[in-house]
């Protein structure tokens, strides 16, 4: 690598010329990350659920997506928050 190319070279130049290093980096953040994300509890789920997701199916024939947001699933988030 010389002292005139670009720092932008740089990353890719290191890429090619040290493939085993760059791979072994990546392999430690992905362990890294599914370490962090086994560990971080999730904080907002009711107490007591197994599952992590959670899904509502709701019906409204002929309504477009903003009128089910809007008059069924904000009206129920409403209603389970507060009662």
């Amino acid at each position: 690598m010389s002292r005139r190319d670009p720092i932008a070279y740089s990353l890719p130049r290191f890429s090619v010329t040290r493939p085993v290093t760059v791979i072994m980096i990546l392999l430690a953040i992905l362990v890294l990350g599914f370490i962090a994300n086994s560990r971080i509890p999730v904080a907002l789920f009711p107490e007591g659920m197994e599952q992590k997701s959670l899904g509502i199916y709701a019906t409204y024939r002929n309504a477009s997506a903003r009128d089910i947001e809007e008059k069924i699933a904000f009206a129920k988030e409403m209603r389970d928050s507060f009662g």
